[in-house]
């Protein structure tokens, strides 16, 4: 991630200075901090990628996942390769049940590049964003649900086929 220079004394220097600051917090593991500063910075500049590209690092580094992915689709919107692969490694983590729900969703968003991206855009699509990592976090309880239950089945059939082994001796 780039770092920004800037001249203090410069009156427009507000945008660099939040997201230098927001950057130095970040590397100093002040993540809540940092998210305080990318605040400033987005208010300021609402369409620089990097700013949702380290609020959502910042947001991963507090175990704060869904919000991570949030802020990352943001970034990917705003043309950030950094934000895809963070996207794929943390947020897209496909079963072959999530691959066919992502084929049959007829609700994808499409962004047209033809037109500037808006803060109303950057909205629409942050909700989009938090309703498929909500739908991800549900399908990831309800696979440890399974799990668990399967656990319990094998350790009643084990109870039962010890006791009555024991019992036919």
């Amino acid at each position: 991630m780039e770092h920004l220079s800037f001249d203090e004394k410069d009156p427009n220097a507000e945008f660099p200075k939040a997201f230098t600051s927001a950057q130095a917090k970040y590397e100093s593991s002040n993540y809540k901090e940092a998210i305080v500063d990318l605040n400033k910075a987005i208010e300021i500049q609402p369409k620089y990628a990097n700013s949702y590209l380290l609020k959502g690092m910042c947001k991963a580094q507090l175990k704060d996942k869904n919000g991570a992915c949030v802020e990352w689709g943001k970034a990917k919107l705003l043309g950030s390769e950094s934000a895809t692969r963070m996207l794929k490694q943390y947020c897209y983590k496909t079963s072959p049940k999530t691959k066919k729900r992502k084929e049959d969703n007829g609700s994808q968003i499409h962004l047209n590049l033809s037109k500037p991206i808006t803060q109303k855009d950057l909205e629409r699509y942050g909700k989009y964003f938090e309703r498929q990592v909500e739908y991800a976090a549900e399908k990831e309880k309800e696979i440890d649900q399974n799990i668990l239950f399967g656990m319990l089945i094998f350790i009643v059939v084990f109870i039962l086929i010890f006791v009555f082994v024991i019992a036919n001796r």
